[in-house]
Parts: structure tokens; C-alpha cells; sequence
């Protein structure tokens, strides 16, 4: 599989609040996801929506480990690619970066869930949810579980893509 040699950046963020990390993340998949392409190609892209899902995972996770405290990071699909057997884990805006360019190379709709836990906290989970309607299916690497949603969630906020 190829990635292209990432430039040498990555993305501090500095932001007020989810929302405006997440608006970066955005902007972030748009311009990097051509990083995937080889990748998606890989996944097939004549797979149905859940296997092209579940193939997403399944390398997302093999891929990256997530370390929460790697807080205000982000790294491109191809710094991520570059770093993967010298990393002490990605940003969950990493993670967001790398799935959600695969799931748009794929052709695959998803919006992006921020998950609250307790009263009067800000959002404390950030991850994707592919599909559109009550068709859909979760992509949360923090889980650890395939189409698995943390229970107990007191607030969420879907943003689209």
C-alpha cells in the first residue's frame, strides 16, 4: 500500500471549544483525503456500505492507537502512515482525519458524533458515524468495538460532512 510522503507539518489547533476543532478536522479531510487513495482503492470500492465500513475499521484500527491525552494534534493520512511504528498514539482529531478521508474516498456519507458524558461538560468524545437516516453505523476507535456507541452519553451533536 502507498501513502505519498507527508510534508513535514502538523496541525496545533487552537480553538475555543469541539466545534471548532471538529470545523478543522473538516477542512482537513477535504484537503488530505487524496493522501487515501490507494488505500480506498485497496478497501474496494465496489464493496456495500458495510462492508466498505467495516474494511474502514478494521485498517483505521489496525493502524492507529488512540491516546486522548494527545490532545490539540492532527496529523495527515500520510504523516499518520509515516509515524505508525514510532507513534505513542493519535489525537481522536487524527483518527477523525484518517477515517473520515477514507470513508469520503469511498463515496461513503458520515457525519461526525461530539458525545458528552456528564451534566455541564463540554464534549468529551469526538468520532464518526457513517450512513445516513437510521442506516448507520459507528465508527469509534476509542471503543475499541466495532459499531459500538458508548452508553450513557447526556448530550451529543452531529455535525455533517
Amino acid at each position: 500500500m502507498k501513502f505519498p510522503r507527508p510534508n513535514n507539518k502538523t496541525t496545533q489547533v487552537r480553538s475555543s471549544g469541539a466545534r471548532e476543532s471538529i470545523e478543522l478536522v473538516m477542512q482537513l479531510i477535504r484537503e488530505h483525503s487524496h493522501q487515501v487513495d490507494d488505500a480506498a482503492h485497496s478497501i474496494g470500492p465496489k464493496k456495500s456500505f458495510a462492508s466498505k465500513c467495516k474494511a474502514v475499521w478494521d485498517f483505521a484500527y489496525k493502524i492507529l492507537s488512540i491516546n486522548p491525552q494527545k490532545e490539540n494534534i492532527i496529523k495527515s493520512p500520510a504523516r499518520v502512515w509515516q509515524d505508525r511504528s514510532k507513534s505513542p498514539g493519535e489525537s481522536i482529531e487524527t483518527s477523525l482525519v484518517f477515517v473520515g478521508s477514507l470513508l469520503h474516498r469511498l463515496n461513503v456519507p458520515f457525519k461526525i458524533r461530539l458525545a458528552a458524558y456528564e451534566k455541564n461538560q463540554d464534549f468529551r468524545n469526538a468520532y464518526i458515524v457513517a450512513g445516513t437516516g437510521n442506516d448507520f453505523i459507528v465508527l469509534d476507535l476509542t471503543s475499541g468495538k466495532y459499531n459500538f456507541e458508548h452508553p450513557g452519553a447526556i448530550r451529543t451533536k452531529d455535525i455533517s460532512f
